[in-house]
């Protein structure tokens, strides 16, 4: 099983778990991550905004920011 390299909380329970990157096909792999298990793993392709140049990927039609999620400690799964 892969360690997240970051993490984004969406309740007290479960959040969303980021756990590889691949800038070369603007890809990012995801997972929602409940209590320290890890659901069914995604892909999803990275998109940057116009204005700001944000990198987003989109989580049931949501855009989800990346630098809205904290770099993981790497020792926790």
């Amino acid at each position: 099983m892969k360690k997240a390299i970051a993490f984004k909380a969406t309740s007290a329970f479960d959040g969303i778990s980021i756990l590889d990157i691949d800038d070369r096909e603007m890809k990012v792999e995801w997972a929602h991550d409940y209590m320290g298990k890890l659901g069914k793993v995604h892909r999803s392709i990275l998109y940057t905004t116009a204005r700001s140049g944000r990198y987003y990927f989109k989580v049931n039609g949501r855009r989800e920011y990346l630098d809205d999620y904290m770099r993981s400690d790497f020792g926790r799964y």
